[in-house]
């Protein structure tokens, strides 16, 4: 039987713990050190955002505790409008980059469109995530895409916020161009592969289009990524990109090769398709497996079942069809570039085959047409 004191000491010793935070004065935590969180020597002084709600006392325990861990604290896991604000507080007044850049992540977590977790958005938590996306060390710029998501995601889009982040596509840090490429995907009139009404689409497209000439591979491949993901046969501007795709298959980096070849069978058109067939041919024997199993995908979604003697090659191969993207791996999440079938290359050459012949025998010629087959075969046989 559990001892009730020691039940009712383990719920009261978080609230101890808040209130020993709370004691320490605000400035000594917020000081900044003379190392820099972002590796530096010294940090860029960020620019404290007023903000018009006042601090209440719950707030003010909760902030001191973000203070006090530094920016390595867990994030909590039912926020309630006090949590949301107190990270909201921090990202708008905190000095350390790392813990301005957790309090962000924060926002992200425990503010939302209409109220269902935390707190809901405000005036005072658009201005914070612009703020932050304008200007600042490269920690903190990467941390506000994350709440920037749910403006982007909003209907309509919040232009001030999608103006921020189309700025950010030209900054000359790569690892922010690297997330603001990232981060439109969540614009809803944009991530839809299917005509949308109005110009954003293709005023998004024009914006990202440079990026596939960047000089930084890992910003190349989520560009080519976020387009394949998003485009279509119709889309705007298909033939600068079709242009740039058909280049970038021969880049010398695999993350490259791989997103440039489903790039280019997202747009390519039915009756157009012996180009992108050989160099998907070419792909199957790539020296990497993201290579070859992005090939095999996407050959196998033309819908030709000519592929299966292609795609029948890789059946033994066991390597990963995945790539990481080391991209930004400090800041925020890395993205892992993969196949949708499997993890393998084999496993997506199998389904690739299963789904071109729908579950049945696939009635193809031999490849060696002048192998006996059938009855010939059987009849042969007994003649022997």
């Amino acid at each position: 039987m559990k001892n009730p004191l020691q039940a009712a000491g383990r719920r009261l010793l978080p609230w101890i713990g808040l209130l020993v935070f709370s004691a320490v004065p605000a400035a000594a935590q917020t000081t900044p050190g003379a190392t820099a969180d972002d590796g530096a020597a010294s940090f860029t002084a960020l620019t404290p955002v007023k903000l018009g709600l006042t601090i209440s006392p719950a707030v003010q325990v909760r902030v001191n505790l973000i203070n006090a861990q530094g920016g390595r604290g867990r994030f909590v896991r039912r926020p309630n409008r006090d949590d949301a604000r107190a990270y909201l507080a921090v990202a708008a007044q905190g000095k350390k980059p790392k813990v301005v850049a957790h309090a962000l992540k924060g926002m992200a977590r425990s503010w939302s469109l209409k109220g269902e977790v935390g707190a809901r958005i405000n005036d005072d938590f658009i201005k914070v995530v612009r703020a932050r996306l304008q200007s600042g060390p490269k920690r903190v710029r990467v941390a506000a895409f994350e709440p920037a998501r749910l403006l982007l995601a909003a209907r309509p889009t919040h232009k001030g916020v999608l103006a921020d982040i189309l700025a950010a596509l030209k900054a000359p840090n790569s690892t922010v161009r690297f997330f603001a490429v990232r981060s439109l995907f969540n614009v809803a009139d944009f991530q839809i592969p299917k005509p949308r009404r109005g110009r954003l689409k293709g005023q998004i497209t024009a914006a990202v289009l440079p990026l596939l000439d960047d000089p930084k591979a890992s910003v190349v491949a989520a560009t080519a990524d976020v387009l394949s993901r998003v485009g279509f046969d119709r889309m705007p501007h298909r033939a600068k990109i079709l242009a740039k795709a058909k280049i970038l298959v021969n880049h010398p980096k695999a993350k490259v090769r791989g997103t440039a070849l489903n790039l280019w069978a997202r747009v390519a058109k039915k009756k157009n398709r012996a180009a992108l067939i050989n160099a998907l041919r070419r792909g199957l024997a790539d020296d990497h497996g993201y290579v070859r199993g992005t090939a095999a995908e996407a050959l196998a979604q033309l819908g030709k079942p000519t592929a299966i003697h292609d795609l029948a090659a890789l059946l033994n191969d066991d390597s990963k069809s995945t790539l990481k993207l080391k991209k930004g791996h400090k800041y925020g999440p890395r993205l892992v570039l993969g196949t949708r079938t499997g993890r393998q290359v084999r496993v997506v050459a199998m389904q690739g085959m299963a789904s071109l012949t729908k579950g049945r025998r696939a009635r193809l010629r031999a490849a060696h047409p002048k192998e006996l087959q059938g009855r010939k075969l059987n009849k042969a046989l007994q003649r022997a």
